[in-house]
């Protein structure tokens, strides 16, 4: 799979955008060695990841379309930030995005749904 193929991602609502623009944003945090969490999203490192964080924010934001790579980025980033405590601040999600874990398990099931067939490329993981 071409993972920096062009992808139109229309067929998310603006609530599900938000939540993944929200869920990135969460890695410009300063706290905490988080390298291993870069380097499943594909960065060399944290810094490098932190630097690239307005950027994804900013294009999913914008509605248009983007690589497969990035698709993944946001959707991987969102979901350790909202869940992991070890990984992420899932204690602060809340309190930061003013999503309720109920609503962030409800948007984020949907956003899940709608990228599987776009993002499913396990080989960055060997």
């Amino acid at each position: 799979m071409n993972m920096d193929a062009q992808v139109d991602l229309d067929g998310l609502s603006p609530l599900e955008r938000e939540l993944l623009r929200l869920g990135v944003l969460e890695w410009e945090r300063s706290e905490g060695n988080r390298d291993v969490v870069a380097r499943l999203l594909e960065f060399d490192d944290r810094s490098a990841l932190r630097s690239d964080v307005q950027r994804l924010a900013a294009s999913i934001g914008s509605g248009s379309p983007m690589s497969r790579r990035d698709c993944r980025r946001l959707l991987l980033a969102t979901e350790l930030a909202f869940a992991s405590e070890t990984l992420g601040w899932s204690r602060d999600w809340s309190a930061d995005t003013g999503f309720t874990d109920r609503d962030t398990i409800t948007v984020l099931r949907g956003i899940q749904e709608k990228l599987a067939g776009i993002i499913k490329d396990l080989s960055v993981f060997e």
